[in-house]
């Protein structure tokens, strides 16, 4: 078995970031802004407000990761059913234990007050969630942030398919030296990517292609890190991303905070990476355990955060103080991180460990991943 390829720990504390800036998004521009209408003073309210940012800073961090697991491989369909049944073990439990988690609360919520009732979700939609097709099928997500997840595993499936394709069209069609590099080979699915994003079409926003540029740009910085495309091609992708954002007609995931961000990530990591210190750079001890724990705080702090923050209100009233909003903030995060450190000791962690015994030949690089 060759040498297990590095855990890149910079990588690991963005994930930790955009994990915490979820949550507070969650937190205060979800629940306590609207329930009450306090506003935090600034820069807090920007900060919290903006927090969805961190699902797009999960996509760009997904694209260089999973392009990380299979850098150097030879995509066949063995590698690619090892991949998808590793990857299955190591994502699903804890996304199927979240959809149980969430409609046992509904349905004790229900019981508990009969005046506010939740919907149910119906037979069709946990089928469609067990699979990640529920947005193809126009039923609501079970959990708010599930559609991010829809989207990552068809970015896992389109990498592993074109990817796959292209060292095939390299080793049997004679093309010209200069198209027989792998970012070359990709501009046509960036281009139909960005003007699907930025316009509106027929095709389901659940399609892979509206949030594809954020993971292709991790995906390139990857290829760069490894030298398999040059540092400057970065910066086309990052500026045709930027002003496809400022063009964008009403497609709320592609309006100019949201590519902005993707691209803030994408340099930061390329940047760290030209100086060597992926491996090495951790931002320290909180955001490295916000990050190991990211996926599972993702999945469960709309199921435990939300429900006390309204608990809170409820007790307090709808007229906080300063010191009483941060106090409902941080109780709020506080049971989310408690909720997720048992998700991921009771479940992730031993996911993973299953993932990992089932490894092929060939390591796969074991982060983990949101979207995500």
């Amino acid at each position: 078995m060759s040498e297990r390829k590095p855990r890149f720990v910079f990588v690991d504390a963005l994930r930790g970031i955009a994990a915490l800036a979820v949550v507070l998004f969650h937190v205060y521009s979800k629940n306590l802004l609207p329930m009450t209408g306090y506003r935090l003073p600034e820069p807090l309210h920007t900060i919290c407000n903006y927090g969805h940012l961190g699902v797009y800073i999960f996509f760009v961090i997904s694209g260089f990761v999973i392009a990380q697991s299979i850098h150097g491989e030879v995509i066949t369909v063995r590698f690619a059913a090892w991949f998808a049944v590793r990857r299955a073990i190591r994502l699903d439990i804890p996304y199927w234990t979240t959809i149980v988690a969430m409609i046992g609360l509904t349905f004790v919520s229900n019981h508990m007050q009969h005046d506010r009732s939740l919907p149910m979700p119906t037979l069709g939609s946990i089928a469609t969630h067990l699979v990640y097709l529920q947005g193809f099928f126009d039923y609501p997500n079970i959990v708010g942030v599930f559609w991010t997840l829809c989207y990552e595993l068809q970015f896992y499936l389109a990498l592993i398919t074109f990817t796959g394709a292209t060292q095939r069209l390299i080793q049997r069609v004679t093309i010209p030296a200069w198209l027989r590099t792998k970012w070359i080979l990709f501009v046509p699915l960036w281009v139909v990517s960005l003007w699907v994003a930025c316009n509106r079409t027929n095709l389901t926003e659940a399609a892979f292609l509206y949030g594809w540029p954020y993971f292709f740009l991790g995906t390139l910085v990857n290829w760069i890190h490894h030298k398999q495309a040059p540092g400057w091609t970065l910066l086309p992708f990052s500026a045709t991303l930027l002003v496809a954002g400022a063009l964008s007609q009403g497609n709320a995931h592609f309006e100019l905070p949201e590519v902005g961000a993707a691209c803030v990530t994408a340099l930061a990591i390329f940047t760290v990476s030209n100086r060597g210190r992926l491996v090495s750079w951790n931002l320290g001890r909180t955001l490295q355990y916000l990050g190991r724990i990211s996926y599972s705080l993702y999945l469960v702090h709309m199921l435990v955060g939300t429900p006390a923050m309204r608990l809170g209100i409820r007790f307090l009233g709808k007229a906080p103080t300063l010191f009483q909003a941060l106090l409902l903030m941080a109780i709020s995060t506080g049971v989310s991180i408690v909720a997720a450190q048992m998700m991921y000791v009771f479940v992730e962690r031993p996911s993973t460990r299953l993932s990992q015994r089932m490894r092929s030949k060939t390591p796969v690089y074991d982060a983990a991943l949101v979207g995500a």
